[in-house]
């Protein structure tokens, strides 16, 4: 069966080469872009090269994403690593308080 994963690493430097050259002697968008692993990467990375989204674009593209096992457990622990409770894990993460209450629900943290 054939890999159907998008290969981030090469889009994300195809977006740089083309859009933002200057970031390319970044070390840190390029670190990050070296180590992509979950979804939480990806999301960072993206806020990283390009900035603070206009909140009407914002609001559509929350609708669209969807979080691994692994990337549910991360933002869960980051709750109980900075004793975070719904609301402010909501507005760092940018989720809705009853998605992260059903997921405290599902997987009993």
């Amino acid at each position: 069966m054939k890999n159907t994963n998008p290969n981030y690493r090469q889009i994300y430097l195809d977006i740089l080469a083309a859009r933002y050259p200057e970031k390319l002697n970044d070390n840190t968008v390029i670190a990050k872009i070296n180590s992509l692993s979950t979804d939480l990467d990806i999301l960072f990375l993206n806020d990283l090269i390009f900035g603070e989204r206009n909140p009407k674009d914002e609001i559509k593209n929350q609708k669209l994403r969807s979080y691994s096992k692994e990337s549910i457990f991360k933002i869960l622990h980051y709750q109980k690593q900075y004793n975070l409770n719904n609301s402010q894990l909501s507005r760092k993460f940018k989720l809705s308080r009853t998605t992260i209450s059903r997921w405290r629900k599902i997987f009993s943290f």
